[in-house]
């Protein structure tokens, strides 16, 4: 169900990638050598970002947390 693909996307980009990348991109775009690094490191932290806000607002009842497998 598309609700549920969306509700498992926001949770990865929220709970995984968004809790390390501001911060590592921040670093690169620092530390780089080149402006070809401090470039990608500011497109992949504008492309995470605006893919978090492209996806669309589930009720609040479907945003229930992801269980997984162990």
């Amino acid at each position: 169900q598309l609700s549920e693909s969306v509700r498992h996307q926001r949770v990865f980009l929220e709970k995984h990638l968004g809790a390390w990348m501001p911060a590592f991109t921040d670093k690169v775009i620092e530390h780089a050598r080149t402006d070809y690094y401090r470039h990608l490191a500011a497109v992949t932290r504008t492309f995470v970002s605006e893919d978090m806000d492209g996806l669309p607002n589930l009720p609040a009842e479907q945003m229930v947390p992801v269980q997984h497998e162990a």
